[in-house]
Parts: structure tokens; sequence; C-alpha cells
């Protein structure tokens, strides 16, 4: 469980109790469409029943002092040329909690938790271009379009999905 006390949020390793709201969120397409990214909830169902992965961060976000889950996010962390890059793949929090500084509070927590195991990292997320408020939040977060990743992306044939960093 990462809980420092910090702000209003406690992230844990989600439970079997947890999936049913994972599913309900990835169900809210109309919503919560491009938070998902291109995973199924089938892929994340099983990657939260095998947590094997060595790399993978799979954190359930709660509201200090409640037991109902506000949100999820899924990560994972390598190492790159001497560089540990934590990607954010998802980040959900449910709409009810939706702009009240959940979000923000869920990724400072967890950037700082990466911060203090491995010193210094370079934080990856992907957003479609078409998911303004994700855009917003993520460039409110501190995080920055990353024009050497994107041209990449673009010469490979990926479009409409711009990469922001950060790097801490």
């Amino acid at each position: 469980m990462l809980d420092d006390h910090s702000n209003d949020v406690v992230l844990k390793r989600p439970e079997q109790i947890d999936i049913e709201a994972i599913k309900r969120w990835y169900c809210m397409t109309d919503i919560l469409g491009y938070a998902t990214g291109a995973k199924d909830f089938s892929e994340i169902a099983e990657i939260i029943q095998s947590p094997g992965r060595s790399n993978s961060l799979i954190l359930i976000i709660h509201e200090r002092n409640s037991s109902h889950p506000i949100g999820f996010t899924y990560a994972n962390i390598n190492k790159i040329a001497n560089r540990t890059i934590l990607w954010i793949r998802i980040l959900l929090i449910d709409p009810c909690f939706q702009n009240k500084g959940f979000g923000t509070a869920a990724i400072n927590k967890l950037l700082s938790y990466v911060k203090l195991r491995y010193k210094s990292i370079t934080c990856v997320v992907t957003v479609s271009d078409n998911n303004d408020k994700g855009l917003y939040f993520w460039e409110k977060a501190g995080f920055s379009n990353a024009q050497e990743l994107e041209e990449l992306l673009h010469r490979e044939g990926t479009s409409g999905v711009s990469i922001m960093k950060k790097d801490i």
C-alpha cells in the first residue's frame, strides 16, 4: 500500500472485490473511453489476477478514510539506457470524483513513490489527440509533449496520439 499520509488518496494493490469497480468503469465508454487506452477489460482482469509481472504497478485508488475505490492506475517501470521509465498506461477516476483533485493526488503519490525507489525517472503517458480533458489534466500535472517520441510514432504509422513526459 502506498500511503504516506500526505494527501487525500491511498494507493493499494487491487483485491478481487475491486475488479467489479474496474469493470464498471470500463463499461462507461461514453465518459471514460479514452482513459482505458487500447486495453480491453479482459486484459486488465488478467493482469490483476496474475500480478507476477515485476515491472507492473497495478494500483486501486481510494479516498482516504474510505473503503470504496474511486480509481485505478496501471503502469510499467522499465530501465532504458540507465534511465528509469515509468509508463502510465491507464488512469481512471470514477466520474463522481473527477475534478476534485483525486487524480492529481494519485499521480503525485505514484511519482513520489517511484522517485523514492528509483531516484530519477522519466514518466511517459500517451493521450488521444481527441481527449481534450486528458491533455489538459496531464499538462496541469506538469507533463509536456515529447515531440521526438511522437515523431518516431508517426514514422511508424501511428497517428492521433500525443506522448507526454515529465522528468523527475
